[in-house]
């Protein structure tokens, strides 16, 4: 509830107020639950609005659940309809929208808002007409080249849902608007400075309550000695003497003891809270217990019914009986092994090894742990490099792996099934299974056997060579040092020469002498991030061409880097064209630089620099703002992690790579200032 309503009543409310009263409600989580909220508030006189219901049999997807509502509830299905997400509050003109949305005449209008934090949404592409020409779903920052995002209201025409399927699971966003053959000419964004909150997580659903101050909702016994600050306390409450309640929803039927003190929570509905508990910024599920004198640490939280025994220090995720996961490494491994085993599915292998540090051998014994506790098949090697981890996985023999490695701070390295590094979408949904804690379970007589896998590195070696033919009488070639934009630009040449067919891949950072020598021979360019994960997802789209998985083995490993090189008889005997030469052997200009910035103005920094005089002679979303000329490339971008932005340039010319980079950097201290 959202002051102790039900947010579909909010949204109906909405829909009341803007001369709306024929509403159709697709529904697919606890669906009888929600009609019994809404046929309650029929009855009550609440709703004077015409309402219909559609329940989803399987997942349908937002555009898909829409059109089978559609088809079910009327017999006009050549009218426009206005779709509205049930998760999110706002107090937008709903009337203004359909009244812009008649005006253009478009196939669909996107409600779109301008927010601090775009990462956490779908990102619009807008134009000055206010027309829709692309979409970012859900960018890191280095994409996030807009802050305007997509709040999940449209309205939608019968040409429009043409283009979804008329079965099968279908979203607006990653689907439908996908296939729209020119956006800037049939999709509307409708801009709004209203309200509007995605009700997406915790921090979301507090300040959507707290927002405009605290509530008490009806039939509450609250203690006169109990202090409630700015709090929404919902109806059938109880609350104790001496007992502080600060910033904090606590929901319907909820009794807390005395001399309690709850700050920045969320208490879900009938949860009993014994005498002297401590919380702060915690989540507590419904009809959770917690006894007398416990204290409840930040960021916990406490699953549904759940019993927390009396003077417990709780902090993490508790599912049953007390319990918890710190963030001391230990606990973290087993968090994380634990996450990586849910992230690759039940009856899945893993690979885990360790580089024979002491540090890696301890993580790597915890990671095997935690990933047979979620019913991983866990196979363990002994000490090989991380190519040969990598070959392994792609050869089938597990679907995923982890490597454990330490060089003076131990790092943990996650392969999915084909050994690459996570990709973008991969790191996201491991990072989500690793905060929510929602891992699998698994019965103890379920656990698969451990299995000792022996060496395979011969193998591996037999595979390069049959790679890489180069000449025996070359091999003392290997061990020659590159530099990374060397080893790129030496890659793409050896592939160009011993494959016609494959593509040169061209990372987001240090690849300008690469796209130089892609050019002098006319081969087809690919351009990745900058990442590894991310460089290798994309490769992976193209592996079905003869010469890619060799370029992809030159960069990630160095012994089939030098394997190609041999194949080169110019490398050998020093008889590379001049023009080749100098590419991959005179150091082109680099520089880096670092600019702070907060995160909640990076959003609008990227805004006005992308309408920047420099940004106006062209530039390219990739791992950031790219921009090239024929003597250089730049790229900036906004740090994921701290408040910086991070600009890199190179150049052919060192006095105009320190002219492009000083212009880049006057234009943000500019904005910033």
């Amino acid at each position: 509830p959202v002051k102790d309503k039900p947010v579909i009543l909010h949204i109906i409310g909405l829909l009341e107020q803007h001369g709306i009263y024929d509403i159709a409600i697709t529904l697919k989580y606890l669906p009888g639950e929600l009609k019994k909220i809404v046929e309650s508030a029929i009855s009550r006189g609440e709703i004077k609005a015409d309402i219909r219901f559609c329940t989803e049999t399987s997942p349908l997807g937002t555009a898909g659940s829409v059109k089978n509502c559609i088809s079910e509830c009327y017999d006009n299905t050549e009218e426009d309809f206005l779709v509205i997400s049930g998760d999110a509050i706002t107090d937008i003109n709903l009337r203004e929208m359909i009244d812009f949305h008649k005006k253009q005449g478009k196939m669909a209008t996107i409600a779109v808002k301008a927010v601090d934090i775009p990462t956490e949404f779908g990102v619009v592409l807008t134009n000055k007409e206010n027309m829709v020409t692309g979409f970012i779903e859900k960018p890191v920052w280095s994409e996030a080249v807009s802050n305007i995002v997509n709040t999940g209201i449209y309205i939608v025409t019968s040409k429009l849902m043409e283009f979804c399927p008329d079965e099968g699971a279908c979203d607006f966003a990653k689907d439908v608007f996908a296939k729209i053959p020119d956006l800037s000419h049939n999709i509307a964004a409708f801009q709004t400075e209203a309200y509007w909150c995605d009700i997406g997580d915790i921090r979301s659903y507090r300040s959507v309550n707290l927002r405009g101050g605290g509530f008490i909702g009806e039939n509450c016994s609250i203690s006169d000695e109990a202090d409630i600050r700015n709090s929404v306390i919902c109806h059938g409450c109880s609350i104790g003497a001496g007992s502080v309640i600060s910033d904090s929803v606590v929901m319907p039927n909820t009794v807390i003891g005395k001399h309690c003190k709850i700050t920045e929570c969320v208490l879900c509905s009938s949860v009993s809270i014994e005498d002297a508990v401590t919380a702060e910024d915690a989540v507590v599920g419904e009809k959770a217990t917690i006894g007398h004198s416990t204290v409840i640490k930040k960021g916990t939280k406490i699953w549904d019914g759940a019993n927390i025994l009396p003077e417990s220090m709780i902090h993490g995720v508790i599912r049953e009986y007390g319990g918890s996961a710190s963030s001391y490494s230990p606990e973290m491994v087993l968090r994380l092994g634990r996450a990586f085993g849910t992230f690759l599915g039940q009856h899945a292998s893993a690979l885990i090894c360790a580089d024979g540090s002491g540090s890696s051998c301890m993580i790597s014994a915890g990671l095997q742990s935690a990933l047979a506790s979620v019913g991983i098949q866990v196979k363990v090697i002994e000490t090989v490099p991380m190519p040969v981890i990598r070959w392994i996985c792609r050869s089938g023999i597990c679907d995923g792996a982890v490597y454990v490695s330490d060089n003076g701070e131990s790092h943990i390295h996650f392969l999915n099934k084909f050994g690459d590094d996570l990709s973008k979408n991969e790191r996201r949904k491991l990072k989500s299974i690793y905060d929510l804690e929602d891992f699998t379970r698994v019965d103890r007589n379920s656990i698969p056997v451990f299995e000792e896998l022996s060496s395979p590195e011969d193998y591996y070696i037999s595979a390069l060579l049959d790679i890489f033919k180069c000449p025996h009488k070359n091999l003392n070639y290997i061990g020659r040092r590159f530099t990374k934009s060397q080893r790129y630009a030496a890659a793409a040449y050896i592939t160009i020469k011993l494959f016609p067919d494959a593509p040169i891949f061209l990372a987001a950072s240090e690849s300008m002498a690469a796209e130089k020598i892609a050019e002098k021979f006319d081969r087809y360019v690919i351009r990745c991030g900058s990442k590894i994960g991310d460089i290798m997802s994309e490769m992976e789209k193209f592996m079905h061409i003869d010469g890619v998985y060799a370029e992809y083995l030159m960069f990630f490993d160095d012994l089939a880097f030098d394997l190609g090189l041999c194949c080169i008889d110019g490398f050998i005997a020093g008889e590379l064209d001049t023009e080749i030469e100098n590419l991959i052997r005179i150091p082109l200009y680099r520089s880096e630089a670092q600019i702070p910035c907060k995160n909640a103005n990076k959003a609008d920094i990227i805004r006005k620099f992308v309408n920047s005089d420099l940004a106006r002679k062209g530039f390219e979303i990739n791992d950031g703002i790219c921009i090239r000329d024929q003597d250089s490339s730049a790229r900036i971008c906004a740090d994921d992690e701290r408040q910086a932005f991070h600009i890199y340039v190179e150049s052919m010319s060192e006095e105009y790579g320190k002219d492009i980079a000083g212009e880049i950097l006057r234009t943000l201290e500019n904005l910033l200032t």
